[in-house]
């Protein structure tokens, strides 16, 4: 009896042996440009197969390493071909991967594969040290001055409103998809307050993005109604860089968020600063006073002010007369 029950052992470990590359973890085939090492492989949870997240994720994507993935950009996200087929759709049409996975039983989600981030911390990262703001206790610290830049960079020209065309020559197909484009731009609106987290306000206007991006609007007029829908988008792009802006420069100064030195900032003429004011001349608002050039020991540039919060307010508004616009053209009044 010894003889049949090691061959039936063999056959065991045989078949064993043969099922293990079966379950053995694959590695998704992603874009390099999404920063993300998913593997395929059975999960404890009963639920079958999933993407775990692997690897060094993008910093600052908020992922982790051993996140499930449960969803990219609305789709059901299961096993790798998934993941690689909503990556390969967004890479060809320019869109970000909003990744919903979950951690410890709770949902994060990140946006993946956006080229201003890899800019946005090498510009972080070259850029000169910023003025010194307020100190925590209310006084003001004395002005700065530094040499200004050899090279200074340019500047967009103003960016003019969009002109619609006459509603009657649109398709009620065009009209319509300029109605869902305003309301898409509203959900974006109801972030759009200096209460909401900038993180929340950026996520909300990465969704609405996309969301804009896959209208695919064409035909006669399209150009101008995707004229009238960048517009209001780039607003609301700008407020978010100004925000962006304000947060750094107050944690550089170790400055309360909350604060009064909150609201009134410095900034030189090489800054981006300038660039928003030229781009959007109504945020000349703002400025409390331009930055001048100093002779004290060497050349150089004392810093101006200006009032962030104002700036984000009035680009706002704004976005809300663009997107209203838009929705009373293709609704027709």
């Amino acid at each position: 009896m010894i003889a049949p029950v090691a061959r039936v052992a063999n056959v065991l470990v045989l078949s064993l042996a043969a099922a293990a590359p079966a379950q053995a973890a694959r590695v998704c085939d992603l874009p390099a440009t999404l920063a993300l090492a998913a593997e395929e492989r059975p999960l404890l949870d009963g639920g079958g197969g999933g993407l775990i997240v692997g690897g060094a994720p993008a910093p600052g994507s908020g992922l982790r390493v051993g996140d499930v993935v449960r969803q990219a950009n609305g789709r059901r996200i299961a096993v790798c071909a998934d993941l690689e087929a909503v990556a390969a759709e967004a890479l060809a049409r320019g869109l970000l991967v909003l990744v919903a996975a979950e951690r410890d039983g709770a949902l994060v989600t990140a946006a993946l594969g956006a080229p201003e981030a890899a800019s946005a911390s090498a510009e972080a990262a070259s850029a000169p040290p910023p003025a010194s703001a307020p100190d925590a206790g209310g006084g003001r610290a004395a002005p700065s001055a530094r040499a200004p830049m050899a090279t200074p960079r340019a500047t967009p020209p103003p960016a003019p409103e969009a002109e619609l065309p006459a509603r009657g020559e649109a398709s009620p197909e065009l009209a319509a998809k300029a109605v869902a484009a305003a309301a898409l731009l509203g959900t974006v609106d109801e972030a759009a307050r200096l209460a909401v987290p900038l993180a929340a306000y950026e996520r909300r206007l990465t969704e609405a993005s996309n969301a804009l991006a896959a209208l695919s609007i064409e035909g006669e007029g399209g150009a101008a109604v995707r004229g009238a829908i960048a517009e209001a988008v780039g607003y609301h792009e700008t407020a978010r860089d100004i925000r962006r802006y304000k947060a750094a420069e107050l944690a550089h100064a170790r400055v309360d968020h909350r604060g009064a030195g909150a609201l009134s900032l410095p900034y030189f003429s090489d800054s981006e600063v300038p660039r928003w004011m030229e781009r959007y001349p109504f945020l000349g608002e703002s400025l409390q006073h331009a930055p001048r050039t100093t002779h004290m020991l060497l050349p150089g540039e004392m810093a101006g002010r200006w009032n962030p919060d104002q700036a984000v307010e009035l680009l706002w508004e704004r976005a809300r007369r663009a997107a209203a616009r838009l929705a009373a053209w293709g609704g027709g009044r």
